[in-house]
């Protein structure tokens, strides 16, 4: 009889060894069956893609577009710089390690990428490894390296509603938290673009533009010439109108009339133009030493000359580049290396702060500072109610900004040459 509390005697350990447990083999991973032209797409050729099957992004003739056409130009940036980071591989196969190198890309780029042609045949990491080799030399500065916030917040916003769009079309994208990759600016809003003092302001016309250039192409340089454009007048109606670069520099001859004896600017989408909000559109009226500085004689000369633009000279051949941004590129940034007060996050925009802050200052009315600036009032009294203010009072508001330009002398107006204000020729790709 045998007892069950009594353990059976153990195999050999031979036995033991000639029988292991038989382990499945893993199943290959099968990826999602997609289809052309998805299976293949690279995130430029998505982009392009998106573009064109999305109607209320281009617009047409009659119908305005949901973008404009730098920030379709910026769309397509934000696609090139992933497929430069991330390789010509399908779009769909994206995956957080992905952003999270192009996050990293972007925080050793040089702030002058893609300014040269070199660049276009080069991927980020060659880009990059540039830069810190230019550093290493002494040839950089270590300061103009790394992307700011505000750009690669445009681009990974654009990217993430890309790869949205992908996701639409073919199934097994991945699902990116893209909030992790956007940067906050935990700054007052108030605070985040400094306005300019009126010692500043000072500081600026002094500059050769307005006191006496060198030559046509030395408007930088101390000279006795002066020459009446856009490098000339775009800083002065900033500064006595407070209206935004692109307002001021897509203005045609037709924006500008005159009423009982005051002078204004129609800020309009019309005529091609482009407003932020509805509040932007609105007549800003000139200030007294924009006249004294004699810019309706300036007006006159281009009508006389058969000009349809303000500023003529920052049209481009192409039509793809906006006039604000010809001028940022061919005179702020200019302008800016000239001045030691201009810090991070000081623009052409900070001028709007400035007028704000000195009308209210002088206790302008909220309603009126809006209405000269184009703000969106909030709350039902202020932004449903109060109807705008007339003419009269804007010129009132407008010739109380401080005067930093009182010790320049009103000129006769000298016109560039007309072959200088002819639209620029469109930068040509290499090969072409």
């Amino acid at each position: 009889m045998t007892d069950d509390r009594i353990p059976a005697a153990p195999m050999p350990f031979a036995a033991v060894a000639a029988a292991p447990a038989t382990v499945p083999a893993p199943l290959p991973r099968r990826e999602p069956e997609v289809a052309e032209p998805w299976a293949s797409m690279t995130p430029t050729q998505a982009a392009e893609r998106f573009i064109a099957d999305n109607p209320k992004i281009v617009g047409d003739a009659r119908r305005k577009a949901r973008w404009t056409e730098k920030t379709r130009t910026q769309f397509l940036s934000a696609a090139r710089l992933l497929e430069k980071s991330y390789g010509a591989l399908p779009i769909r196969l994206l995956g957080r390690e992905d952003v999270v190198r192009l996050n990293e890309h972007f925080s050793r780029l040089p702030v002058s990428h893609h300014k040269s042609r070199r660049h276009d045949a080069m991927s980020l990491e060659e880009i990059c490894r540039e830069a810190e080799a230019e550093i290493k030399a002494g040839t950089r500065d270590a300061k103009t390296i790394g992307l700011q916030s505000t750009s690669t917040n445009r681009h990974f916003l654009f990217l993430k509603e890309l790869v949205a769009w992908v996701g639409k079309q073919v199934n097994g994208v991945a699902t990116i938290d893209w909030s992790n990759f956007l940067y906050e600016d935990d700054r007052d809003a108030r605070d985040q673009r400094d306005a300019y003092t009126e010692e500043e302001g000072r500081q600026l016309f002094r500059l050769p533009i307005w006191m006496g250039s060198r030559s046509l192409g030395r408007r930088l340089e101390q000279g006795t010439e002066i020459w009446h454009d856009a490098g000339f007048w775009v800083l002065p109606i900033a500064w006595y109108t407070g209206c935004r670069r692109e307002e001021i520099c897509q203005l045609t001859l037709d924006d500008i009339g005159e009423e009982k004896g005051i002078w204004f600017f129609t800020i309009t989408d019309e005529n091609g133009g482009r407003v932020k909000n509805k509040a932007a559109v609105r007549l800003v009226p000139f200030a007294d030493e924009l006249i004294r500085l004699r810019l309706p004689e300036y007006v006159k000369a281009l009508r006389a000359a058969g000009e349809t633009m303000l500023f003529p000279e920052l049209r481009t051949a192409s039509g793809k580049r906006s006039y604000g941004d010809v001028y940022y590129k061919n005179w702020w940034m200019k302008i800016a290396k000239k001045l030691d007060f201009i810090e991070p996050g000081q623009a052409i925009h900070s001028f709007r702060h400035t007028v704000t802050t000195e009308l209210k200052h002088r206790e302008v009315f909220l309603e009126t500072r809006a209405d000269l600036v184009g703000h969106t009032m909030s709350g039902e009294t202020a932004g449903r109610y109060s109807k705008a203010a007339r003419l009269t009072r804007l010129k009132e508001a407008v010739d109380q900004i401080p005067k930093v330009t009182d010790r320049l002398q009103p000129l006769p107006t000298r016109l560039l040459p007309s072959s200088s204000r002819q639209p620029r020729p469109a930068r040509l790709k290499a090969g072409e």
